[in-house]
């Protein structure tokens, strides 16, 4: 994604008569847009150029007020040019409308990933991953409101697994220890959990200007 950004093939301004169909393109050309219904796929390509444009003018106005102070003030934080397409995509495909609201989602998603909770899972901290999984996901996720399992359950089976798989002992130099074993692809996870949070969010907001219009 870093490198998309940079490329630029994406995060044009363009203001033709074919600007939609231009946009449209340039994001299915990326494979990003895979997998969705060609309604949709308009309204979530045009969002990530919203994205896109945002993501590159806060790195212009960061770099410029680095040039101008001497100091480093805005450390880049890849990981979250990384997580906002997916949940971009999620919000939008769960709420085609959400298209017109994509500052909001972008502020949103920040919010969501400058909480303590984010920034230890992404520390690899597995207590704050183990609480995600078992008291988090299963408050908004009908998959994980119904599952049989602790997350406890699912890396001591997954984790034998992954033992039969590569054919060693659990002894065995060559394996990943159990300790540091991570059962849950928790990015996935968080992506589609504040995206379904950010689509509440501007439904609730939204909710009397929907119905108007």
């Amino acid at each position: 994604m870093i490198y998309l950004l940079k490329s630029g093939r994406i995060g044009i301004v363009d203001t033709g008569h074919n600007c939609v169909c231009n946009v449209h393109q340039r994001w299915m050309d990326t494979g990003f847009l895979e997998g969705l219904e060609f309604y949709k796929s308009i309204k979530v390509a045009v969002a990530y150029e919203i994205v896109a444009q945002t993501l590159i003018a806060e790195e212009l106005m960061f770099k410029m007020y680095s040039d101008i102070s001497g100091e480093n003030m805005y450390e880049d934080d890849n990981r979250f040019q990384t997580v906002i397409f997916p949940i971009v995509r999620r919000t939008i495909t769960a709420y085609p409308n959400a298209h017109k609201y994509v500052p909001e989602i972008i502020g949103m998603a920040k919010v969501e990933y400058g909480t303590q909770l984010c920034m230890a899972l992404y520390s690899n901290d597995e207590s704050a991953i183990e609480h995600f999984y078992n008291n988090i996901l299963p408050k908004w996720s009908e998959w994980h409101k119904d599952r049989k399992y602790s997350y406890k359950e699912l890396k001591e089976n997954t984790y034998r697994k992954y033992l039969n798989r590569i054919n060693i002992g659990r002894s065995s130099e060559d394996a990943q220890s159990f300790e540091g074993f991570i059962p849950v692809d928790y990015e996935a996870e968080f992506c589609a959990y504040v995206a379904s949070k950010i689509e509440n969010m501007l439904r609730e907001k939204y909710k009397e200007y929907e119905e108007i219009y």
